[in-house]
């Protein structure tokens, strides 16, 4: 008698836990393809920020160098205006 209840227990709990492992394989499945999305939309972000932080640091070495050409200029705008001074001082 007891190994036909043993039996029957077995018969019936054997299918069920193997519902359930499929199930929660399935829930581990879906969660995997989840974080394996999220990762990939990650990459694609970063790949972006990258992009963008390159091209803010190509256009802040233009503007700097626009920056030194113009300093350039007012310097020696500033030499010539200081030469004519001296001429126009020594010829009074």
């Amino acid at each position: 008698m007891s190994n036909e209840v043993s039996k029957k227990m077995i018969d019936y709990i054997v299918p069920v836990l193997l519902a359930v492992i499929t199930i929660l394989l399935t829930l581990f499945t879906n969660e995997v393809h989840s974080l394996s999305n999220s990762v990939t939309d990650l990459k694609v972000s970063i790949g972006s920020i990258t992009t963008e932080l390159k091209n803010q640091r190509e256009d802040q070495n233009k503007l700097r160098a626009d920056f030194d050409e113009h300093q350039r200029i007012g310097v020696r705008c500033f030499q010539i205006m200081l030469a004519q001074f001296v001429y126009i001082f020594r010829k009074m």
